[in-house]
């Protein structure tokens, strides 16, 4: 039920579970580059991270629900890219929730 109190508890549960299984499961984090985040593709090679347990170029526009990484896409595009500019790069990288 989306109007319980814990909704959005289960909703942060689901996404995290989400993350873990893309992951690998061993606290490997899934990550995107920012461009091909932007562009809607999986991520087939990532720069390194200061993560420190490991990551897995993966395609973590697929754990969220679309109109959150809609809502993303635009915040990158049409906002953090116009008060950064060059923060959409191929360097970028987007790290899936923990």
């Amino acid at each position: 039920d989306d109007g319980h109190v814990l909704a959005g508890l289960a909703f942060q549960k689901d996404m995290e579970r989400k993350a873990s299984i893309m992951g690998g499961g061993n606290l490997t984090v899934p990550v995107q580059r920012v461009t091909d985040f932007v562009n809607g593709v999986a991520s087939t090679t990532a720069p390194s991270s200061s993560y420190r347990l490991g990551i897995k170029p993966s395609a973590c526009h697929e754990i969220y629900p679309k109109p959150l990484v809609n809502a993303l896409r635009d915040a990158i595009v049409n906002h953090f890219e116009v008060q950064m500019p060059g923060f959409l790069c191929e360097d970028a990288l987007l790290h899936a929730v923990e």
